[in-house]
């Protein structure tokens, strides 16, 4: 059959032309085009320019926090003075309709985000009273939304990051309290404190062969950290959860002197059996398979110093490594009844390391760093069915120090991973419970679970002083360390885009790959079914802590001609007014892009149809045309694509077969 002639008409974008845009333009023809009656007209070849993603309506964005602390577990299972938690389970931002650089878009993601954070869910006054008396705690959520691209990597979620606070003492977060709160016990006895607005110093009063000198701490570790020193990733100072402080010993002016420290992690939910009176006398531990003189306060962990000085040198610096020969049974039952307690402090201590400090080159009459670190490694869920992100935790510990003879980074003195030594996560997790628990021996008292730094002298004086304890907390100083922000902690969020509160859910949905996994009624649960995250897992294991790639937001366009084309679109926007009917000479595939590379500004949508399409331009007289008007439109809405800066087409227009041509077919 004879197709009758081929025209070829190339239509390019010139801005310089009738006030001309990429997505509407005009070429000047001149009635040089003639269409000769019955013809039919095809989109060939073309191009389309346009910013990497485009957002066509204002378009909410929800964040479900799936998961929080404390648990219901810690709630239900607990004895609980005060109550309280983050209660907040979702927040709202508004992404604007806009043309985007990739770079732009995570920016601008992430600035409405952060500012719903920080605007209203911050700073908020919690149910928990930390002082007798005294002004209720603030409650946070010590996770911001940020985006990074380096080295190929891409990663667009939460992670944690704490606020830090403009006052006038401007408080770091990292400061540990010694201030005296409403838990029924002596923070600290014999201890001298000489602090400033910067640090805090402090040391036994006066010598005594005793262990009833102390400061307990009681800001718990932060848990959730996945990280650790030594891990060959960017990380943060708060994506570790640390407790560190610095120790000095004095060489005597005359003669020898024997002097003992512990540097403890415990809590003021044990401590109190014993820190509830006044004077309190510390309950100590026989140390296993040591002379049963060698008691040291009973703790959950702790690094035992025993040390002897000459006027010269220290002449030992033996370091034990303890821990409650029970820490590994430590649960949530432990802190639910009274027997449990005292049963459970009824354990003895056992050595896990013990160490020649003079065998790393630690000389402890200089001023020398030591550092416990607790981290959590992911383990299989106890439940298949739990889509929520439950991640069952288990936990290690380390203790760090460096050499002052040496610039080299810290050595790592014990890792309780090496000898198969794992925490339950309750004995890090009941931090959460701040200021919750039950105390016991004074009813009207409020306790914290979790690890907190506790430091205990023996035989010493200002001979042995420890300086600027700090740690990451889950409780941090606020108001010129006058009150404190509870670090409220999550482990699970989602990002949903709901039909109910947008016009247009598409776009934003194809961007972020919000992916539903299973039905709500398997579980009968009233949750979200999006892909749930982890922001702790940032940066150790960013796949699952937010987004690794960015998606397009799949636009299809039409492609309009000034032509009798008959054409019918449907829309799912209100924006409808154009009608239905249209001159669309072709339909665009979506426009998938790899949108993970945040430097790109402008992407490039070539069209290249499979099978040419030709349509009747239904016309019974030949047509001249002084000019071709292109007009590109989002498909899903008929709304001129604004987001196109640049455009370029081939149509192929086709003659109906002359009459001598048909008889020679004939």
């Amino acid at each position: 059959m004879n197709k009758g002639d081929v025209q070829s008409v190339i239509l390019n974008f010139n801005k310089n032309f009738a006030n001309s845009k990429g997505y509407q333009f005009t070429q000047l023809v001149n009635q040089q085009l003639e269409i000769h009656p019955n013809s039919m007209v095809a989109l060939y070849t073309g191009n389309l320019v346009r910013k990497p993603i485009v957002v066509p309506e204002d378009t909410q964005i929800t964040i479900n926090l799936t998961s929080q602390f404390p648990t219901q577990s810690q709630s239900t299972t607990v004895d609980l003075n005060q109550i309280d938690s983050f209660g907040i389970t979702s927040f709202v931002a508004t992404v604007k309709a806009g043309h985007y650089s990739k770079l732009t878009f995570c920016r601008h993601f992430v600035q409405v985000l952060n500012k719903v954070i920080e605007d209203t869910l911050n700073d908020r006054i919690s149910q928990i009273y930390p002082f007798n008396g005294g002004d209720p705690a603030q409650k946070n959520i010590p996770y911001r939304f940020v985006y990074e691209m380096k080295e190929g990597e891409f990663y667009l979620g939460l992670r944690y990051m704490l606020e830090k606070e403009a006052t006038a003492l401007e408080i770091d977060n990292s400061m540990v309290s010694f201030l005296d709160l409403n838990d029924g016990c002596n923070t600290s006895q014999a201890i001298t404190f000489v602090e400033d607005d910067a640090q805090i110093v402090f040391h036994r009063t006066s010598r005594a062969n005793d262990w009833n000198s102390y400061a307990l701490g009681n800001q718990p570790i932060k848990g959730m950290s996945y990280c650790k020193t030594g891990d060959d990733i960017d990380k943060l100072a708060t994506d570790i959860s640390y407790s560190t402080c610095q120790i000095q010993a004095r060489l005597p002016a005359s003669g020898t002197q024997d002097m003992e420290f512990l540097y403890a992690l415990d809590n003021t939910y044990f401590a109190s059996k014993w820190a509830d009176q006044s004077p309190a006398n510390v309950e100590t531990s026989n140390i296993t398979y040591v002379p049963a003189d060698k008691q040291v306060p009973n703790c959950l962990i702790g690094a035992y110093f025993d040390l002897s000085a000459s006027t010269t040198e220290m002449t030992q610096q033996s370091l034990m490594i303890v821990v409650n020969e029970n820490i590994s049974k430590l649960t949530l039952q432990e802190y639910s009844t009274l027997p449990n307690r005292d049963a459970f402090l009824g354990s003895e201590l056992q050595i896990v390391k013990e160490i020649d400090l003079s065998n790393y080159q630690i000389d402890l009459s200089y001023l020398t760093t030591f550092r416990w670190e607790v981290y959590c490694e992911n383990r299989a869920p106890d439940d298949a069915d739990d889509f929520i992100l439950e991640d069952e935790r288990e936990y290690y510990f380390r203790l760090y120090t460096s050499s002052p003879y040496e610039q080299a980074s810290s050595q790592m003195l014990f890792d309780s991973k090496q000898i198969g030594l794992e925490l339950n996560k309750d004995v890090v997790e009941t931090g959460y419970l701040w200021q919750q628990i039950e105390n016991y021996d004074v009813s009207t008292a409020s306790v914290s679970g979790g690890l907190c730094p506790q430091f205990f002298f023996k035989n010493s004086a200002d001979d042995l002083v420890v300086y600027n304890p700090r740690q990451n907390s889950i409780a941090t100083l606020i108001n010129d360390r006058q009150n404190f922000a509870i670090q409220y902690g999550f482990n699970g969020y989602s990002f949903e885009v709901k039909s109910e509160d947008n016009t247009n859910t598409s776009a934003l949905q194809s961007i972020l790959g919000v992916g539903e996994n299973r039905e709500q009624s398997v579980l009968n649960l009233d949750i979200t079914q999006n892909t749930n995250f982890n922001p702790n897992n940032y940066p150790k294991t960013a796949n699952l802590a937010g987004l690794t790639q960015l998606g397009s937001d799949r636009t299809r366009y039409n492609i309009e001609l000034n032509l009798p084309i008959k054409a019918y679109n449907t829309t799912e926007s209100s924006v409808n007014n154009l009608g239905q009917q249209r001159t669309i000479v072709y339909n665009t595939n979506p426009v998938v892009e790899d949108v993970t590379n945040v430097n790109t500004g402008l992407i490039n949508a070539s069209i290249d149809p499979n099978n040419i399409k030709f349509l009747s331009l239904n016309n019974e007289r030949e047509l001249k045309l002084n000019n071709l008007d292109v007009s590109i439109r989002r498909a899903k809405t008929n709304e001129l694509a604004e987001e196109i800066t640049d455009a370029s087409i081939e149509l192929l227009i086709q003659s109906e077969p002359k009459n001598q041509e048909m008889n020679v077919l004939v």
